[in-house]
């Protein structure tokens, strides 16, 4: 049960998590096999901001959150891809959240 327990300290703080994570994601423009991808961010940077901010303990946590927050529609896969993955190559887009403001700059609709 430890990890229904993380779970659901995950979903008990999950507003608090999205604030920080909008707000500590670095986005960029990247580019991977010669396409070029504008305000991005890898799946590695996601979990990096997890583990800096101390929202998880380990990697594995941060890519149980991430793809928690994956499935909840805060971000995408640029080829909507639907499983998260922790890697330097693994590009995704904040989507505009439900109260109709856009995060970070962004203006994609997911």
């Amino acid at each position: 049960r430890t990890d229904a327990s993380n779970e659901d300290a995950f979903i008990r703080n999950i507003d608090s998590t999205i604030d920080i994570f909008l707000k500590t994601v670095p986005l960029s423009d990247k580019e991977y096999q010669a396409k070029a991808y504008k305000n991005v961010f890898s799946g590695a940077e996601a979990v990096d901001v997890f583990l800096k901010n101390k929202i998880c303990k380990n990697r594995g946590e941060g890519i149980k959150l991430a793809q928690y927050l994956l499935n909840a529609g805060l971000f995408r896969h640029v080829s909507n891809k639907r499983d998260f993955k922790d890697e330097k190559t693994a590009f995704y887009r904040l989507c505009e959240r439900k109260n109709g403001a856009a995060d970070n700059n962004t203006s994609n609709n997911c």
